[in-house]
């Protein structure tokens, strides 16, 4: 029903006396300042570089101790760590991937009609992804208005972090935590097998459990474009 929601105009488009304090700090101490305009309705530029560091390494172990007895080991592991921009100049995001892998197995033979084997390994990966502004002050949280019950309650080990502001279109980010152990698991075996005649006896086991879990601990505000629109318009 036109001319039936109808909000005051700002004077001369004016909007400072509605401003929030707070918010107006948030803004200045977070964002970057704006630059000459780039591109059309864009004042801004990041140009964070994007980088992946990997480290890999292995170990491998064969002995023969006689006739009758043999080991073998595998060990593998791999660490990267990759940064990139947060969302803007001055918040970065870096994520350190870890995982590793071994294995032990010893082979004993009973001269020509049993054999024992024990075996035992290891499989791990660990992912810790973290969203955080840089050269941020100890007295951040409380100069942009958070108290420091809502800012500073997070699980360790990043209790203090400042919340994600999205506004749709525009500018936006905050700080993050996570950490995610995909798979943890510890393997045993043992197996014995006897020849009797024309017939084979096989024992075994095997024991596998397995860990894993999400730690993610962040808080966020968005807002779109629709929630301060003229919604009378036709755009």
């Amino acid at each position: 029903h036109p001319g039936q929601y109808l909000r005051p105009a700002f004077t001369n488009n004016q909007i400072q006396s509605r401003l929030d304090p707070n918010m107006v700090n948030f803004a200045t101490l977070i964002f970057p300042k704006p630059l000459p305009a780039l591109i059309s309705g864009f004042n801004g530029e990041d140009t964070s570089p994007k980088q992946t560091k990997q480290s890999n390494y292995s170990l491998r172990v064969d002995h023969q101790f006689n006739d009758s007895n043999s080991v073998w080991g595998r060990f593998n592991q791999v660490h990267t760590t990759a940064t990139s921009s947060g969302g803007f100049v001055g918040l970065l995001n870096t994520t350190v991937a870890d995982g590793q892998n071994w294995a032990v197995s010893y082979l004993h033979t009973f001269g020509s009609s049993a054999t024992l084997q024990l075996q035992a390994g290891h499989a791990w990966q660990f992912i810790k992804t973290q969203t955080a502004l840089q050269n941020k002050s100890s007295s951040l949280q409380s100069d942009i208005g958070y108290d420091n019950p809502f800012a500073c309650s997070f699980l360790p080990p990043v209790s203090c972090q400042v919340p994600n502001v999205s506004i749709g279109g525009y500018l936006t980010g905050g700080e993050a935590y996570q950490t995610t152990t995909g798979t943890d698991i510890y393997e045993y075996k043992a197996y014995f097998t006897k020849l009797m005649g024309n017939h084979i006896l096989q024992f075994g086991a095997d024991f596998a459990p397995n860990t894993g879990g999400v730690v993610n601990t962040n808080a966020n505000i968005g807002y779109s474009a629709f929630q301060t629109s003229d919604l009378e318009g036709t755009a």
